[in-house]
Order: structure tokens, then sequence, then C-alpha cells
């Protein structure tokens, strides 16, 4: 069994780095031992920013070696994100409607009175 254990409280806030949680554990006698809690600025290259925060954490998750991970990821978007009548109108429409991450980002804020 693999001994080192991480569980990922994910965001894809600005201030990820602020707002992902890392629990780091160990497999000991049958039972996970959390020994450190601490957010991904507090990585080795790690800041409050998103993308610093985001490398940080890819570059933690490939240098750990035999370790496992368990990321939150929200996968979801709410309804009212969500304009067109069903899932698949939404996914064909969505190459052209955003053409970038930033588009789909500013329309997502707009929708959703500034809150990420």
């Amino acid at each position: 069994m693999r001994e080192r254990i991480f569980g990922v409280d994910f965001s894809g806030s600005q201030a990820a780095g602020r707002k992902i949680w890392i629990a780091e554990g160990t497999w000991r006698a049958s039972r996970l031992q959390i020994g450190q809690l601490y957010r991904a600025a507090d990585l080795p290259s790690g800041q409050a920013e998103r993308g610093p925060a985001l490398a940080a954490l890819a570059n933690a998750i490939r240098t750990s070696g035999a370790a496992v991970w368990g990321v939150d990821f929200p996968l979801g978007l709410p309804q009212a994100l969500l304009p067109e009548a069903d899932w698949r109108t939404w996914v064909q429409a969505f190459p052209l409607t955003y053409p970038d991450a930033e588009q789909f980002r500013q329309t997502c804020l707009g929708r959703s009175q500034g809150k990420e």
C-alpha cells in the first residue's frame, strides 16, 4: 500500500493559492493519519494568485512519487451559467460563444454578479 496520501480541496478562484487546501497524511496501522494541512500558496513556488498556485500544485503532484492524490474538482456549473436548453446544445455552442478561457470566465462572472 502507498504510504503518502494527499487530499486537495480545489479552487479555481483568482486567489486560488489561499483557497486550495492540501491535507497530507500517511497510512499507519489501518488508519489514515493527517500530519499536515497547508494552502497551495505554501508550496514551493506557490503564491496567492491562481497561475502560480496551480503550477505549484501540479509540480507537487508530479514530484510526489508513488503517493496517492485525491482532488475535489468542481466539475459542474450552476444552471444560471448555462442558458442553453440542454447540455448538448451548450457543448456545441461553446467554441463559438467562448473563443478563449478568459471570455468564458468573464461571461460566468457577469451571470453570477461577479462571484467566483
